[in-house]
């Protein structure tokens, strides 16, 4: 029986114990220790606030004790440990508890606090270096999750480079387009962690090198020296960097079609012109700068002149005539007569001179000549036309050998052994009848040139071609003169002919009235019988 007593004493004590025990915990206070920012990782130098709170017990004014990885790392009595700035002797468990007079909380569950160093950020560019009008990015890895934004700095570390049209920021990379000279420079990025007022530690600097352009040149490679009409000039572009070009030509800003070469052809005159040249290839750099303009300027062949001795000629006699090619020497000479090239075999020939012997009424014509040579310039210009006049009969008519300039004084003039009353003609039409054997025109304009012939008593001069040159950078005009004559003569048909028109208008109301077909009058008929009354 005093075993079985035992074993219920036994059992009633730890009933009694147990429900003290439940009683006890309900009414003991509890710590719980908090830590701002709520993270496991705390970077250095940033700051963290760890805060305690006593749940239950119905006491407000508790002081606080701590336990802290090293002595006097938080203040004693306070509810809050700041550490202004974390260090790595910082980190370890930290925990708390309450007091208040006889009576302490329960300890709170430890919490462990890390301290890290600052992530680092580390920038890449990439290409590098950079050609104008090319893209460049820019690329910064810090190494932490946290980090959400960025800041780009550019030569100095607090110049911030900012959003614009060429520089666009996404993320943690930064794109320049169309990269420009200005964008050469040192350049630094940092990583700010998000929510959290510290950033990583700022990158070293990467200088980013704007490389200039290859130079297009552009030069004549043939020929040398003056250019002048009829010649071909073969032009070069030059790229002394880099290889594997190909090659865009343009004319005055016009791009040249299918020209893709280093060279090209043209022909003068109608090609001449400003040139310019680039170049393109498919690796980097993908283009050069363009070239200077090259002007490709024509200089006019050497004049030639003919002249006759002597003219008009008679027929049996000999004629010479002379070309003259202004510069240079060593000039072979062609002849033309009335837009053909003559044969010399039947003319005598010495360098610049042909001799016409026993002269015919079939020699009379216009004469050209034009200079050749092997060395440039190869040819000159072709004469200005000279007539050579035949006299078969015993009236000539002598005009200026040269062409005349426009705005001289020309005088014509009929040769006879006996002087008469002589005819001028030009084109076959009467212009002047003169006295004197001679006519002049004042003041010759382009408009006199043509061929001319005089007629007398004794018979008819062959025609004979007057050249009126026009000097360069003038423009043709009718003399005053000229003018009030034109005036003169046709005021009185301009006067008959308002007059006429307006009794031709009072005649058609004649023609109106008329009833029978037989009666009218046609306006012509009525036309003439006005002109019979002015």
């Amino acid at each position: 029986m005093e075993p079985t007593l035992l074993c219920v004493l036994l059992l009633l004590n730890t009933h009694i114990n147990s429900g003290h025990s439940e009683d006890d915990d309900a009414g003991v206070a509890k710590a719980v220790l908090t830590i701002h920012p709520n993270s496991s990782q705390i970077f250095s130098g940033e700051s963290v606030t760890l805060r305690c709170d006593i749940q239950g017990g119905g006491v407000t004014d508790w002081e606080y004790r701590w336990l802290t990885p090293s002595p006097d790392q938080c203040p004693q009595k306070e509810h809050e440990c700041i550490i202004s700035v974390a260090e790595f002797s910082h980190s370890g468990d930290y925990s708390c508890l309450g007091s208040h007079q006889q009576q302490d909380s329960k300890w709170s569950d430890a919490v462990r606090l890390t301290v890290t160093p600052l992530p680092k950020a580390t920038l890449t560019v990439e290409p590098n270096p950079v050609f104008p009008g090319e893209t460049v990015t820019l690329t910064c890895s810090v190494g932490s999750d946290s980090i959400r934004n960025y800041q780009w700095y550019k030569d100095r570390n607090d110049n911030v480079v900012s959003q614009s049209v060429r520089h666009t920021i996404t993320g943690d990379t930064l794109t320049i387009s169309r990269a420009a000279e200005s964008d050469q420079g040192l350049y630094w990025c940092q990583g700010e962690i998000q929510s959290r007022s510290i950033s990583s530690i700022i990158s070293d600097h990467v200088t980013i090198t704007v490389n200039a352009l290859p130079s297009a040149s552009l030069k004549i490679v043939t020929p040398q020296g003056l250019l002048y009409p009829g010649e071909t000039v073969t032009l070069q572009c030059d790229i002394s960097e880099y290889t594997d070009w190909t090659y865009r030509w343009f004319r005055y800003k016009k791009e040249l079609p299918i020209q893709t070469r280093k060279t090209i052809t043209i022909s003068l005159p109608d090609q001449a012109g400003q040139y310019r040249c680039v170049g393109r290839r498919r690796g980097r750099p993908q283009k050069s700068y363009y070239s200077s303009a090259l002007p490709i300027i024509i200089t006019a062949l050497p004049e030639t002149t003919v002249t006759v001795n002597p003219n008009p000629v008679y027929t049996g006699e000999t004629v010479t005539l002379t070309c003259s090619a202004g510069s240079y020497s060593d000039w072979s000479y062609k002849w033309y007569k009335d837009n053909s090239e003559i044969s010399l075999s039947q003319y005598k020939y010495l360098n610049t001179r042909s001799t016409i012997s026993r002269v015919t009424e079939s020699d009379q014509g216009l004469y050209w000549c034009q200079g050749e040579r092997r060395s440039r310039p190869t040819s000159s210009s072709i004469s200005d036309a000279v007539t050579v006049t035949v006299n078969t009969g015993d009236v000539i008519l002598e005009s200026p050998v040269h062409p005349v300039t426009e705005g001289d004084s020309v005088t014509l003039t009929c040769c006879h052994i006996c002087w008469n009353n002589r005819t001028k003609a030009q084109h076959g039409v009467l212009i002047k009848n003169e006295t004197t054997g001679e006519m002049t025109i004042p003041t010759v304009s382009k408009s006199d040139e043509g061929f001319y012939k005089c007629k007398s008593g004794q018979g008819e001069s062959p025609e004979t071609w007057v050249t009126v040159r026009v000097p360069p950078g003038s423009v043709v005009s009718i003399s005053l003169t000229r003018l009030l004559c034109f005036l003169l003569v046709m005021s009185p048909f301009l006067l008959v002919s308002i007059v006429l028109t307006v009794k031709c208008c009072r005649a058609r109301g004649l023609c109106s009235t008329v009833t029978s077909p037989q009666d009218q009058i046609p306006c012509d008929d009525v036309i003439e019988q006005n002109e019979s009354s002015v």
